[in-house]
């Protein structure tokens, strides 16, 4: 099923940018952890994440040198309606992938728009994916991130 990633991108790389594509935000959790205390409440921190979460987590990647489609990853998936380029683009895997995680997050709805309204998702069009092909890309990527999990809690 990797027919349906962007040329050039390996199913190694779509898992590295699902995985770093929130670094900004661990990286402001961590700042906020060294402020004293009662200096900022829950919903300030959730407001800096929602805000500056993107923007920090392409600045790390820069400075850590990762490849262009990998260091726009953070700032691209931060916005539904991000519109780069015609074609499908990692960012844009990354995304659909963010979406369909939090539509399935029960205990804590998110407003989500609709998928249909998603640049990302009218890329897919073109694709020509059934609806059985997207949830086989979907178990397949289930099990790919299952056994990293497992490599790393090795």
């Amino acid at each position: 099923m990797t027919h349906f990633l962007p040329r050039q991108t390996t199913p190694e790389e779509a898992l590295l940018a699902g995985l770093l594509h929130n670094i900004g935000t661990l990286t402001l959790l961590m700042f906020a952890d060294q402020l004293p205390e009662n200096t900022f409440t829950v919903s300030d921190i959730d407001q800096c994440i929602k805000s500056l979460q993107g923007q920090i987590g392409t600045i790390i990647l820069e400075r850590w040198e990762f490849p262009d489609n990998l260091k726009t990853v953070p700032v691209k998936v931060s916005n539904w309606f991000d519109h780069s380029g015609v074609t499908l683009q990692l960012s844009d895997i990354v995304l659909l992938a963010k979406f369909h995680f939090l539509f399935t997050q029960q205990e804590q709805r998110v407003e989500l728009p609709l998928i249909n309204t998603l640049p990302a998702f009218q890329k897919l069009d073109a694709q020509l994916l059934t609806p059985e092909q997207l949830l086989q890309i979907l178990h397949d990527a289930k099990q790919q991130i299952c056994e990293t999990t497992k490599f790393f809690m090795a």
